[in-house]
């Protein structure tokens, strides 16, 4: 898939490929498990890179609010179901180390 997406770049003009670069992170989806400090920075840098389809995941509903209110994302307090209903292109695993594991398993099964 990537090297079909690159041969697809060949002999394009920046101005054309940035544009291609700006609709493929529209139509990307991802979903950020954790949102303390590290799981917010990401989402916030991800938004600064034109990425919209941005999920959260994370069982403190606070933190949630707080991030909601700064960016137009989905919240989530159920993993699983985050999972199910987003469908996302990628995760991010932003929770503490030891659940780290726990989370990768389940966004690749």
């Amino acid at each position: 898939m990537i090297l079909s997406a690159f041969a697809e770049t060949r002999g394009r003009e920046p101005a054309e490929l940035h544009k291609m670069a700006l609709t493929a992170r529209k139509k990307i989806k991802i979903l950020v498990a954790g949102a303390g400090s590290i799981g917010e920075r990401h989402l916030t840098n991800l938004y600064r890179l034109g990425y919209r389809n941005l999920a959260v995941c994370d069982t403190d509903q606070k933190r949630l609010e707080e991030i909601s209110g700064a960016l137009p994302i989905s919240l989530y307090s159920d993993f699983r179901k985050a999972l199910q209903e987003e469908e996302p292109s990628a995760v991010l695993i932003c929770t503490p180390t030891d659940l780290h594991l726990p989370f990768a398993r389940q966004a690749i099964s």
